[in-house]
């Protein structure tokens, strides 16, 4: 068995922002969400995200002290799961930041909105959006909320009540 981490996080340094305004438009004491997992060999911790210049992996060196882990959700995975994990951080590796897409996701949230306006689907993607689609993918989850319009929080939820047990 493998073990897939869902962490929600906030940076472990410095004034960020961007971060401060998500926290407080969302009421949480995190504003990022990732996926953290071993390596096939078992010694190499991997984070795969999606910030600032897109979706990407971040080895031991890079992700040491960025974060702070707030809340943290353990996802078993079969070989078969491990091995649909592998293929969709893969394919989606390097697709863009939606930076628009977050004051979309604003406007989505201010005007009740059921669509983000400024969203350019697969195009570009946010961390709760990256994170989702990679539960659905690889669990087969059906995730019955919109990642692009709700944030870390919404799927938080999600997964305290239908996730990993």
């Amino acid at each position: 068995m493998y073990q897939l981490k869902i962490q929600f996080t906030t940076p472990a340094r410095g004034l960020k922002p961007v971060s401060w305004l998500i926290r407080r438009i969302l009421g949480t004491k995190y504003s990022h969400v990732l996926a953290r997992w071993k390596g096939a060999q078992g010694k190499v911790d991997i984070v795969w995200e999606a910030a600032g210049d897109g979706i990407r992996f971040l080895g031991p060196v890079a992700h040491v002290g960025k974060y702070n882990v707030i809340k943290e959700y353990i996802v078993e995975l079969n070989k078969a799961e491990y091995a649909r994990l592998i293929e969709y951080t893969h394919r989606y590796a390097h697709v863009g930041y939606g930076t628009l897409q977050l004051l979309g996701m604003l406007f989505a949230r201010i005007f009740r909105m059921k669509r983000n306006p400024l969203s350019s689907g697969e195009a570009s993607q946010v961390c709760s959006e990256a994170v989702g689609g990679l539960l659905k993918y690889v669990k087969g989850w059906e995730l019955d909320i919109n990642l692009d319009v709700y944030g870390p929080d919404k799927l938080e939820e999600w997964l305290i009540l239908n996730g990993p047990k």
